[in-house]
């Protein structure tokens, strides 16, 4: 992974949630143990995407023209601070992830999240389409108050607006929706919209810093 959220605010009001997240790059969860895997193919046939001999516009996804793969890869990871790079155009990146968390509030309590999937299809340059797979989660609390489930689904896209120059960050804008998928009391039970502004600052050395901040409008759940 290329870095995970220190710290995260959330601020709601009724249905409304509005949130902000940080990241240090080269830092790990405090919190939680959340290691991922990733990456990115061009759905075509004939060289490997690294090849040394791919032309610089090989077949890619949805006959697109693939851009060769000449940066590091950058992964979003779901739930941590989202990145502001999208994926090359014609390519298609897939992330998973597994998050475990203890809460020692009320007693001792344990999630896991798995597989916390995520397909970013490149469509065009600077825009990716989104897929959020359902996540599984199980729970097990104080007084074998346990429980497991499959959370929702959602789609949405990223479009990055703003190239780093100097101290200006790279910028980005993710537009998205929960589609309720999930089981009983892993679902909202409702399409919630949101948007995240996604900011990212190369600080050289192979360092960096991320800000995420945006809002939800979350369903009401009876039950």
């Amino acid at each position: 992974s290329d870095g995970a959220g220190l710290c995260r605010i959330n601020v709601g009001v009724d249905r409304f949630v509005a949130y902000a997240t940080f990241r240090p790059m080269r830092t790990t969860p405090l919190v939680a143990i959340a290691p991922s895997l990733a990456a990115t193919v061009s759905l075509a046939a004939g060289a490997a995407p690294d090849a040394p001999n791919e032309p610089a516009s090989a077949p890619g996804l949805f006959g697109l023209a693939a851009a060769p793969i000449d940066s590091p890869l950058i992964t979003d990871r779901p739930d941590f601070t989202e990145s502001a790079a999208t994926v090359s155009v014609g390519r298609a990146q897939l992330e998973f992830g597994y998050t475990f968390t203890h809460d020692d509030d009320g007693g001792a309590t344990r999630t896991h999240n798995a597989p916390e999937a995520l397909i970013r299809l490149g469509l065009a340059d600077d825009f990716e389409l989104r897929i959020g797979l359902p996540d599984y989660e199980w729970t097990s609390g104080p007084g074998g108050d346990d429980d497991d489930g499959f959370a929702d689904s959602s789609i949405g896209a990223k479009i990055r607006f703003l190239e780093q120059d100097g101290a200006r960050p790279e910028t980005a804008l993710i537009i998205q929706a929960s589609i309720p998928t999930g089981d009983d009391g892993f679902t909202s039970d409702g399409v919630d919209p949101g948007a995240i502004l996604a900011l990212a600052w190369d600080l050289g050395e192979g360092w960096g810093f991320a800000v995420n901040g945006g809002a939800s409008l979350v369903s009401e759940h009876d039950g």
